[in-house]
């Protein structure tokens, strides 16, 4: 082999390693979204949420409400935030919209279905 292929083999592995550090770098900036879906008398239990993210065309994530209505996700693509309500019968209740504007902020959203 000679020197002028190990040369061009550790240039090679050398640009693909760094390429790979960088890309590592480059993290979306995420926030956290919270929520809490009431009804007349009460939280709403069992409920789907769905929500989308305009900071990643391919974001989409789902939860269940908890026994007090209560919703989370975590790493939410910062941007206007899409959120759906859909009943144990899979029947859409409630879309609603907000904004998370910054990496690590923390939205909470008040969702009432009539």
């Amino acid at each position: 082999m000679s020197r002028f292929t190990v040369r061009l083999g550790i240039i090679v592995v050398a640009a693909v390693l760094l390429s790979g550090s960088l890309l590592g770098a480059q993290s979306v900036s995420t926030g956290a979204v919270n929520g809490q879906v009431s009804i007349v008398g009460g939280f709403l239990a069992g409920a789907r949420i769905v929500i989308s993210s305009t900071g990643n065309a391919n974001y989409t994530a789902t939860s269940t409400t908890d026994a007090n209505g209560r919703f989370s996700f975590a790493s939410v693509p910062i941007g206007t935030i899409g959120i759906k309500v859909y009943d144990t019968q899979n029947n859409s209740l409630k879309t609603v919209g907000a904004t998370l504007d910054s990496a690590g902020q923390i939205l909470n959203v008040q969702i009432h279905v009539p």
